[in-house]
């Protein structure tokens, strides 16, 4: 069992309690509203998702992992989550500025242990984020590696560790759901 933890707009909790399950999709996404230039670096990770689980999903879910030492660890519960948030606020702070709306929620998810969620830390993915510019520690080569690892689903030591992983789901299933909590700011 995996335990993952997401931002979601209150609408999405509603059509996992109406419907049983959400399918997240990319032409609909707040987000890429917000940053049109998106739409590359969310079909290239939808085509790694999509590969790597031989799945057809339109969009996928954001969601995060923490790092313990050496070990990619999930959250045990909401206190710990916000707290381990807000100690990595100069990491965050502008996606976590831009998720937090009066509308959004956090959900702790439970899958089970039978997909690859594309894990990524998230500099990584943010140097990925257009406009890309190359700054150190990362170099020329830095986004060939990182996406040769995001294409196989493989995680590799990311030039600037963050201490945060993004994961990724194509769906939200009402069963996956354990709890759902308050978005707090940072």
């Amino acid at each position: 069992m995996i335990k993952l933890w997401t931002v979601q707009d209150k609408k999405v909790l509603d059509t996992i309690q109406r419907d049983g399950v959400y399918y997240p999709d990319f032409n609909k996404s707040y987000y890429k509203e917000l940053i049109p230039e998106l739409d590359q670096l969310y079909a290239f990770m939808l085509l790694c998702y999509n590969v790597n689980n031989d799945t057809r999903y339109s969009g996928l879910a954001y969601t995060f992992l923490g790092v313990d030492g050496e070990y990619i660890a999930s959250f045990p519960n909401y206190d710990y989550f916000k707290e381990y948030i807000q100690s990595k606020e100069g990491v965050i702070k502008s996606l976590w500025n831009k998720l937090s709306r009066e509308d959004s929620v956090i959900l702790e998810l439970n899958y089970e242990d039978d997909f690859n969620p594309i894990l990524m830390d998230i500099n990584d993915f943010q140097y990925l984020m257009p406009p890309q510019s190359v700054m150190p520690p990362f170099n020329e080569e830095s986004l060939g590696i990182i996406a040769i690892n995001a294409a196989h689903g493989s995680f590799g030591r990311s030039a600037l560790p963050s201490g945060l992983i993004q994961a990724h789901v194509g769906e939200i299933r009402k069963e996956n759901i354990v709890g759902v909590y308050p978005m707090f700011e940072l």
